[in-house]
């Protein structure tokens, strides 16, 4: 089960939650409720948000946990957010088993899936992505591996953002 980020509690010009909020905070709370939202087992799953655990119940991956097998590096401070260097990495997996999908997502950009990669059996394990993606802010980018076996993967690095790269 994913944990997801509380809503702000100071929305700008006030008003109600938009459809997107409403949607997100609903998954949220059946996944508490489904799954339990026990303090143990918090630590293990990542933090995301309504947009995120959107896009991730559309996929069929709210339940992805942590897992050291699956490794997101970023820079700590990514000068320029256009062009933030990303790095994917899998490891150690069972024989047999590979990467159907990988799946990176980045809450704080307009759309939070910023890739998914599709993968055959012939990929094998070790395997490593190199890639650029566009951070509009400072934020956890989060990725989720889903293997052919069914398990559900996630790791998830914090970047700060010196330079936006969504602007509208």
């Amino acid at each position: 089960m994913l944990r997801t980020s509380s809503p702000p509690t100071d929305r700008l010009g006030g008003g109600r939650a938009t459809r997107r909020e409403a949607l997100g905070g609903a998954l949220a709370l059946g996944a508490l409720a489904a799954f339990g939202g026990g303090g143990a087992q918090a630590e293990e799953t990542p933090r995301i948000g309504p947009a995120t655990a959107e896009a991730l119940a559309a996929r069929g991956w709210s339940e992805a946990a942590f897992d050291p097998r699956l490794s997101l590096t970023l820079p700590e401070v990514v000068e320029n957010g256009a062009n933030a260097p990303v790095d994917l990495a899998m490891s150690d997996l069972p024989e047999g088993v590979f990467v159907k999908r990988l799946g990176l997502y980045a809450e704080a950009n307009f759309t939070p899936e910023i890739a998914v990669y599709r993968f055959g059996p012939a990929t094998g394990a070790p395997m490593r992505i190199s890639a650029r993606a566009r951070l509009a802010e400072s934020q956890t980018v989060l990725a989720v591996a889903e293997l052919s076996d069914g398990s559900l993967l996630a790791a998830d690095f914090p970047v700060k953002v010196a330079i936006g790269g969504c602007a509208g």
